[in-house]
């Protein structure tokens, strides 16, 4: 095998190939120097940039950037139900396949015609005789490109369709191809105890509550974690994800069941198929262990009380978000809850560096989601602060 070297994004997929070549060993071992030359070619090249001419317009940082590993192995817990709506009518056969794998209890096979096969290939390939090998990796062009050289790596299921010659189909051969989503689901901000039952339904209508992960939030306060203990009872393995300042101080006192992932700022961590850093922002929005998460993956920034909006608002938003902000904090200083996000001399310099990560989506507690220029809406954000809450701080440094 080839010196396999780590180049623009090579590193992330080498554990996976590492744990793929582990647990082929029934593979036939043409299909074992395959895959290796491949993903050696993959490491030599790594992902296409827009350097390259061919992709000058094309970013595939999103993919690169994303966390890669293998489907778990055993059943998916998909049922014939959540499969039915994607079923066509009148088809020869339908085969459906579970994150890339096939799922025979969830397809349909009747008797085919004479010269025709359709099945899965992993089983083609378990009892291939060599025909195979005269098909797979027939004209991939490895040396230039990365997505088939990926592809050939990791060749482990997929469809396998064999027609002989001259044979005609009367109906079409259905390939359905379905993914489970991220494998450690995260939620930021959990809500106040008494929304628990509220939050906890409209969770149940994305996924299966108890299968919640990770719990994220910003500080420790009842609108944030609330009700994090009900979510660690309804979520057994669910772990709440917040500064190191958080765990320590207040976090793992509040919550002992499952200890806080404390973080650091600058530090990562992966769900399966999001990259999340964690951004320490000590008293923005409030208090000492404040901090957000950011997705590198898709460009979105959890910015907990950032560009507060009052009133019943649209759930999301391509428009102004700070002249709204800027009427609920002239709002707020007016009342009761004046001053509930300090201004100091940090707070300018927090939030310009959120600003520096270039977020596309801005993902609010209070109000609208934000898309579009995350980075000047941030900036604009800072300056409407400043003018804001930021003449009343100089006002009693004055004093």
């Amino acid at each position: 095998m080839s010196t396999m070297t780590q180049t623009s994004g090579a590193g992330t997929y080498l554990d996976a190939f590492s744990e793929l070549e582990q647990r082929g060993s029934k593979q036939p071992e043409w299909l074992r120097s395959l895959r290796q030359e491949a993903f050696a070619s993959f490491c030599d090249t790594g992902f296409p940039t827009i350097k390259d001419e061919a992709w000058r317009f094309t970013s595939v940082a999103p993919i690169s950037q994303t966390a890669f590993s293998l489907p778990e192995a055993g059943p998916s817990g998909v049922t014939r139900a959540e499969v039915e709506p994607f079923r066509i009518d009148g088809t020869a056969c339908s085969l459906v396949f579970i994150n890339g794998r096939f799922a025979p209890e969830l397809s349909d096979q009747p008797k085919l015609a004479a010269g025709v096969h359709a099945g899965s290939l992993g089983q083609a390939l378990a009892g291939d005789n060599g025909a195979l090998e005269l098909q797979l990796g027939l004209k991939l062009a490895l040396q230039n490109d990365a997505f088939s050289s990926l592809n050939t790596a990791f060749i482990e299921d997929g469809a396998y369709v064999r027609i002989a010659r001259g044979t005609v189909l009367e109906a079409p051969i259905h390939l359905l191809f379905l993914s489970t989503g991220a494998e450690e689901p995260l939620m930021f901000h959990t809500g106040m105890r008494s929304l628990f039952p509220t939050v906890r339904e409209a969770v149940a209508t994305l996924i299966d509550p108890a299968k919640l992960r990770w719990v994220g939030f910003s500080h420790f306060e009842a609108d944030e974690c609330g009700s994090l203990n009900e979510w660690q009872t309804v979520a057994p393995d669910a772990t709440a994800v917040c500064s190191m300042v958080g765990k320590l101080v207040s976090v793992d006192d509040f919550a002992p069941k499952n200890p806080a992932k404390g973080m650091t700022d600058g530090e990562t961590f992966e769900t399966g198929g999001h990259r999340f850093k964690f951004v320490h922002t000590p008293h923005v929005p409030h208090c000492w262990e404040a901090g957000m998460l950011f997705d590198e993956t898709t460009g979105t920034l959890f910015c907990t009380d950032l560009f507060h909006q009052g009133g019943d608002v649209e759930p999301k938003t391509t428009s102004d978000v700070v002249g709204r902000a800027r009427e609920t904090f002239v709002e707020y200083q007016a009342g009761p809850f004046a001053n509930y996000f300090p201004y100091t001399a940090n707070t300018d310099k927090e939030i310009k560096r959120l600003a520096a990560l270039k977020p596309k989506v801005l993902a609010t507690m209070h109000g609208s989601v934000f898309e579009g220029n995350g980075e000047q809406a941030l900036f604009d954000f800072a300056d409407m602060l400043g003018d804001v809450l930021g003449r009343d701080a100089k006002a009693i440094a004055a004093e």
